[in-house]
């Protein structure tokens, strides 16, 4: 079944509200933007307002004229190394200017990009440039996290920040013919081949005008986008001459955000819910923002529990839920205010955007009844072309609409359900497919990629759930004997998957219980696991102070009751956010300025009590092992 695509009043009033007092949001032709390229879009704000700010970091800043000069050096330098190539270009890049600077560049230059996280592990990044058989691929990275001997005609490596200063940066008399395509973003591709999502430049423009519609830019506004890869709503600013604060949480560290709110004004946030729960636990509990006026959450559910913690430090902000994917981009979307009541455990996916329809069908295929449940299917002229070198998972997952002319269909996977006013609800997904950390992340995939491992008989991935907020995957083995060690077993599965989709805990078991129609009981999976992971680590108690205070911040943060002092902070089930987390406790704690890459390095409680130990006494010039004159040590 459909429903209605309008937005209701209320909904509307909410959005009203959002705009600043006194300021005129920047109107659109929507049928004229839909024409052009992204390019040229960007050109036209280049030329209406070239000394606005159009980029600011924590080390750059770039107005728009300066941003475009920038960006015509990279297309001389594309069209000079690929001549008549048309391959798509890789970016990978640690400053977030740079990556603007990259995209812009390649877009104008008539071709399409690939943004390569920095962060991955070598043999990931090497199977997505095997698949997009690349030829071209600009950075600012001294030691690329590529495994090239495994790569097949790995890319020309082209160095952003050393590119020909003869390089001419006027636009080109005469701009090449925008590629159809604006983009690939890759899935995990953890079963062996990565799966390469394509962005169509009017899907992207048709994202960016939906995006625009809710937030209302203005030139005085400025969006601060966390993200390392995902890169589509970020653009919305640059359209409409107000600035882009991109960061990387990963490098610069979570309590870099609440300077940035402050002192950059930021005004719009874009980010996943789960890495601003993590922000606002650092936090005081009188700490509060006034100064954004909208916060757009996405990637995955948000729960009632964390829009009220978010709503008790940025009181005066309108949230804005989106739900969307990488094949269909965003399509549905609640607001919220302060006053706003959330009866359920988690807020709804909300209302229609313009130009897409939804419709909840059955297994197969036909609509479901009345408020049944039903698996989400987006139809709209604005949906992904497909994926990349994949014709077989393009056929299943896309369909023509035969009732109407130029549409099609996308099946999520998700599931859902309308309530009478047409607003939508997710009720999970039908192929084992969760999210992690705004990750969308397959559980048979993971269970593939640990299978495969030497040493691994059989096992199962379940999410943890508890709580809401805060899920995680656990793996259960049985493993040969003698076993595989758990670090060996973590290492080899790194190896093969990005973070995120790593699980928390391991559980080693005789043999998996199975169900009397044979399938895994993963309800019973649940009750087996332990309260402090597993780890090749003997346990080992805290024994001063600091370690004390440290082992404390971790239990908390970690979610678990004993923590040994010798576990490492991966094999209990830790990752970035979490780490981020406790660094910013441990820094206020004992008021050192720890950075963050030490920290990280930091891999148990006993080396980072180490480090608090050294900061304390390099901040007091002192060796705290110096002795005193009787022979003891301070």
């Amino acid at each position: 079944m459909t429903q209605p695509r309008t937005i209701p009043a209320w909904q509307q009033a909410i959005l009203d509200k959002s705009g600043r007092p006194g300021a005129e949001w920047s109107k659109i032709d929507k049928e004229a933007m839909l024409r052009q390229p992204i390019s040229a879009l960007f050109e036209e704000q280049v030329a209406r307002s070239p000394q606005r700010l159009a980029v600011k970091t924590t080390s750059v800043q770039l107005s728009y004229a300066e941003l475009n000069r920038a960006a015509n050096r990279v297309v001389r330098s594309i069209l000079a190394e690929q001549q008549e190539s048309t391959a798509p270009v890789a970016l990978c890049f640690s400053e977030r200017s740079n990556l603007v600077v990259g995209i812009l560049g390649v877009l104008k230059a008539g071709r399409f990009f690939v943004i390569l996280d920095q962060h991955a592990s070598p043999e990931q990044n090497s199977r997505i440039i095997t698949d997009l058989q690349t030829d071209l691929l600009y950075t600012d990275v001294d030691s690329l996290n590529f495994d090239q001997a495994s790569s097949v005609g790995f890319p020309r490596i082209c160095r952003i920040d050393q590119l020909d200063p003869s390089l001419a940066d006027k636009n080109l008399s005469a701009t090449p013919s925008a590629h159809p395509i604006a983009r690939l973003v890759y899935t995990s591709g953890s079963t062996g081949r990565p799966k390469g999502v394509i962005q169509s430049q009017q899907q992207i423009v048709h994202a960016l005008i939906n995006y625009h519609t809710l937030v209302r830019f203005t030139p005085d506004d400025s969006l601060l986008y966390n993200s390392t890869t995902g890169f589509s709503n970020a653009l919305v600013p640059l359209l409409c001459g107000a600035s882009l604060f991109p960061i990387d949480l990963r490098t610069e560290g979570i309590s870099v955000l609440a300077e940035r709110i402050r002192q950059d004004k930021v005004t719009v946030f874009h980010i996943v819910p789960t890495v601003l729960q993590h922000f606002v636990s650092t936090l005081r509990p009188d700490e509060t923002f006034p100064a954004p006026r909208v916060i757009s959450l996405m990637g995955e559910p948000v729960s009632r529990k964390q829009i009220n913690l978010f709503r008790l430090h940025f009181p005066q902000t309108i949230f804005i839920n989106l739900l969307g994917s990488k094949e269909s981009l965003d399509y549905r979307a609640f607001a919220l205010d302060a006053e706003t009541l959330v009866t359920g455990d988690t807020l709804p996916a909300g209302y229609a955007l313009e130009d897409t329809d939804i419709l909840l069908v059955d297994p197969t295929g036909k609509p479901v009844a009345e408020q049944g449940i039903g698996e989400i299917v987006v139809k709209s002229r604005y949906l992904s072309p497909g994926y990349w070198n994949n014709p077989e998972l393009t056929a299943r997952k896309f369909r023509e609409d035969p009732s109407s002319s130029g549409k099609r269909v996308y099946f999520t996977g998700d599931l859902g359900r309308f309530l009478p006013d047409g607003c939508l609800v997710t009720v999970g997904r039908n192929d084992f497919q969760v999210k992690i950390r705004g990750y969308q992340v397959r559980l048979d995939e993971v269970e593939t990629a640990l299978a495969q491992i030497d040493g691994v008989v059989e096992c199962a991935i379940v999410l943890n759930d508890e709580p809401l907020d805060h899920f995680s995957l656990d793996a259960y083995v049985v493993a040969k004997q003698p076993g595989i060690t758990l670090s060996a077993l973590r290492a080899a599965l790194a190896k093969k998957l990005p973070e995120y989709m790593l699980p928390a805990r391991f559980v080693y078991l005789d043999a998996l219980p199975y169900t009397p129609m044979g399938k895994v009981d993963r309800t019973a999976l649940k009750s087996m696991a332990p309260s402090r992971p597993l780890s090749d680590a003997p346990f080992a108690q805290a024994s001063t102070p600091i370690e004390h205070t440290v082992a404390a911040f971790w239990a908390d943060v970690l979610g678990l009751d004993a923590i040994g002092i010798h576990d490492p902070f991966l094999e209990l089930g830790g990752h970035s956010l979490q780490a981020m987390r406790i660094a910013a406790r441990v820094n206020e704690e004992f008021g050192v300025e720890i950075p963050l890459a030490e920290m990280f390095a930091a891999s148990t409680v006993a080396e980072m009590a180490l480090a608090v130990t050294a900061a304390l006494a390099s901040e007091a010039d002192v060796n705290p092992f110096e002795q005193n004159e009787n022979g003891s040590i301070r």
